[in-house]
């Protein structure tokens, strides 16, 4: 940290500038001051009327206002605007908070207040700021000394902002067009194509869902895609961050999608929660209110090239029409507002491929829906892990913080001391660390990932249980899903679960088929980046069913590689199959 006073003495037509490290044994060079000419007070004038910035700079070319520009890349705390030119004693003075400099005219504080973009002014002024593009708050400042790791608990330990140059709060575009949705159209998933010529890199398309009218469910089933996970990964570039080495990660080459190199060259698109920022510290908003171009359908992931995210759920939604079964599609955003009244009218409700960032609010709803005999179908991998909010003042904005626990990847996790969301005040990281895993409401969790190849399901005794009997009707043989479109080798991939009950898997949760013999790529989750050895027991996905009173259900596949699988012979195969019975029944079933 360093202090830093900028003195323009009208009187003595003087700019001083002083400049102090604060740290317990400066370098030399390290602290300093520095003077001046005054500049004419004619351009002292305009650049006031402007009002002040904070992080960034106002800047004229050829005589045009080009807006706030020259963005800080940092962390700025405690910002202060007094009435007179100071003398050195009295900078030092306010420098040592013994406020001996008189009352200021802006005392702007930088702690996490609300609403979020408030920049409170502690001045009888009241001249509040605001914030702009969602820089971090609730970050440790220059008087953080490990003491107090909430900010709630100590706010002055948390009064800085970090500024970075790539936040992005809001695109701020103009609207082009405008789409009016018909009364009585059917729920799904629809999209806007936009054309500016024949090749391909002049075509977009612009999915939306529509959902049906609150409170009246339009179909037994609710498909309840995951925003926020794509929200978490809209714009990745994962493949390019420093502390992974990809060629470590698989044997097969990154396959880049056309969208994948254009958001590597468009840094002005800001970063998902897998990136970090230009000053190497990593994101951890995303916001919705910009171009996110890699939520579309048809891409190939370079992560199991093949679909994944929204692709892989659509995969899941093409089925359902195929075989016809009703259906409405919902977003985790909307359960997260209207919480259990949303999916309370469905018989059967299904979550998508990766699931993984989830709300109190959309964690408490699922719960409350299979405790009064709601019947879940779990068709993903990593699902329920990340603690995650959305800002109540812009529901626009997601935050998420995790922590590095073991230290093993570099500037994936937040600075220690910084697990607190800003947005909401509470305690970020996975819901396994908050003493919630998945796996008591799945019956599995996360347990590895790997993105070189798939492995086939084995069926377990459980799997021949008479009570069992109608999941597998119609599967031959003791493999299940021994063929790959995601990855290859197998419908066990990508980020699997797995059942355990010293991790929370609940003690009647019953494993159906488990995976094995997983490839020197496959990480077990918590360990280091370097994907080169296993730990075969725990490696592995398991298919799990777990009962719940009154009649609820679940039914997980545990592996994110199952919705792109479904595809596979013309959705003839056996993980079709399954699904299906399992869909039949649960529709069948009384509540």
């Amino acid at each position: 940290w360093h202090f830093v006073a900028g003195v323009d003495d009208r009187a003595a037509r003087t700019i001083r500038v002083f400049h102090w490290a604060r740290e317990p044994w400066p370098v030399p060079g390290s602290s300093g001051r520095g003077e001046a000419p005054g500049p004419p007070d004619a351009i002292a004038g305009a650049q006031a009327d402007r009002g002040l910035v904070v992080g960034a700079a106002w800047i004229d070319r050829a005589g045009r206002d080009q807006g706030g520009a020259g963005h800080f890349n940092g962390r700025i705390e405690d910002p202060t605007v007094y009435g007179g030119a100071l003398s050195e004693e009295e900078i030092l003075a306010a420098m040592s908070d013994r406020g001996s400099a008189g009352e200021p005219l802006l005392a702007l504080d930088f702690g996490a207040w609300r609403p979020s973009t408030l920049a409170r002014d502690g001045s009888p002024r009241r001249h509040h700021g605001t914030v702009v593009n969602n820089p971090a708050r609730a970050v440790r400042g220059h008087r953080w000394d490990g003491s107090v790791h909430d900010a709630a608990r100590q706010p002055s330990h948390y009064a800085a902002i970090h500024f970075h140059d790539d936040d992005v709060a809001d695109a701020g575009w103009d609207t082009d067009f405008a789409i009016t949705v018909p009364i009585g159209t059917r729920s799904g998933v629809y999209a806007a194509r936009l054309s500016a010529g024949a090749e391909p890199e002049a075509q977009d398309i612009i999915p939306f869902v529509v959902a049906p009218p609150k409170g009246l469910p339009q179909s037994p089933i609710a498909v309840i895609l995951p925003t926020l996970s794509y929200l978490a990964y809209g714009n990745e570039h994962f493949h390019d961050v420093a502390f992974v080495d990809w060629s470590k990660a698989s044997d097969r080459p990154l396959e880049l999608s056309r969208q994948d190199r254009y958001i590597a060259a468009h840094g002005e698109l800001g970063p998902s929660l897998y990136d970090l920022h230009s000053d190497g510290t990593i994101s951890t908003y995303v916001s919705r209110l910009r171009p996110i171009v890699n939520f579309r359908p048809g891409i190939r992931a370079y992560w199991n090239g093949a679909a994944r995210h929204f692709a892989a759920d659509l995969c899941l939604l093409e089925w359902l029409e195929r075989d016809r079964f009703d259906h409405d599609v919902l977003t985790d955003e909307d359960l997260h507002h209207e919480e259990l009244e949303l999916i309370s009218g469905y018989r059967v409700v299904i979550l998508g491929s990766h699931p993984e960032y989830v709300t109190a609010a959309m964690r408490q709803a699922l719960v409350r829906y299979l405790e009064a005999g709601g019947r879940l179908l779990y068709l993903g991998g990593n699902g329920l892990y990340w603690v995650s909010t959305l800002d109540p003042d812009r529901p626009s904005i997601l935050e998420v913080r995790k922590g590095d626990l073991t230290f093993a990847t570099p500037g994936l996790g937040v600075p220690p001391g910084e697990t607190y969301h800003s947005t909401t005040g509470e305690k970020g990281g996975s819901w396994k660390e908050r003493g919630l895993p998945a796996e008591a409401v799945l019956g599995v969790g996360y347990a590895a990932q790997g993105f070189a190849t798939g492995r086939p399901f084995r069926r377990r005794p459980a799997s021949h249980d008479p009570a069992f009997a109608w999941i597998f009707e119609g599967v031959d043989g003791e493999l299940i899903g021994d063929f790959g479109v995601a990855l290859g080798g197998g419908a066990a991939g990508d980020e699997f679960d797995r059942a355990d009950v010293a991790q929370g898997s609940p003690a009647h949760t019953r494993v159906l088929a488990s995976s094995s013999g997983h490839d020197r790529f496959t990480l077990q989750f918590g360990l280091a980046y370097d994907f080169d050895a296993t730990l075969a027991d725990h490696t592995r996905a398991d298919i799990a069913y777990l009962e719940y009173p009154n009649g609820g259900a679940v039914f997980a596949a545990g592996s994110m590689s199952w919705l792109p699988s479904l595809p596979h012979d013309g959705y003839r195969n056996d993980v079709a199959t399954i699904t299906r019975n399992v869909l039949a029944h649960f529709l069948g079933a009384a509540r």
